[in-house]
């Protein structure tokens, strides 16, 4: 939904850039390559997609073998997720389409009114957020600091 045209792939490689630059910068002279394999991909990383050190013989944990596809990956489930909460906020101000540049606002991508969320709803973005992160292989700190990176910055119509 978020990768369909360069626009969009645009956002979410901006919003993945903030995560890596936050969580590995040292990964960001890969950025580019990284994030166009992502899209080129005909899947993205599940979430459960993570490399462990189990052929070792013991395993330390799990851990991403890079952040960037973590990131992206991310990014664009909090945009669904953002987009579907609008939606059910507002049921009947629009259709999808109408709402994604109302999403984009909010990280100052569109020049369109930022959708209005509560507190509540970006509390619970936020723990999302969090949740997939770690999921994905993060630990709880990186998971806070990706949550952090994605959404500390929204614009708010506020």
């Amino acid at each position: 939904m978020w990768n369909d045209n360069a626009e969009d792939r645009a956002l979410v490689t901006e919003l993945s850039r903030r995560i890596v630059a936050e969580l590995e910068p040292d990964e960001l002279p890969l950025f580019d390559d990284l994030i166009a394999e992502y899209f080129t991909e005909s899947t993205p990383p599940a979430e459960t997609d993570v490399v462990t050190d189990e052929p070792l013989g013991y395993s330390l944990g799990r851990m991403p073998s890079s952040v960037t596809p973590v990131a992206a990956t991310l990014a664009s489930n909090v945009l669904n997720h953002l987009l579907t909460e609008a939606l059910k906020l507002h049921p009947n101000d629009g259709r999808q389409e109408e709402f994604k540049p109302r999403v984009k606002a909010l990280f100052g991508a569109s020049e369109a009114e930022p959708i209005d969320l509560g507190e509540d709803e970006l509390e619970r973005t936020r723990a999302m957020a969090m949740r997939q992160a770690k999921s994905m292989g993060l630990d709880d700190h990186q998971a806070r600091q990706a949550a952090d990176a994605l959404l500390g910055h929204l614009v708010t119509s506020e």
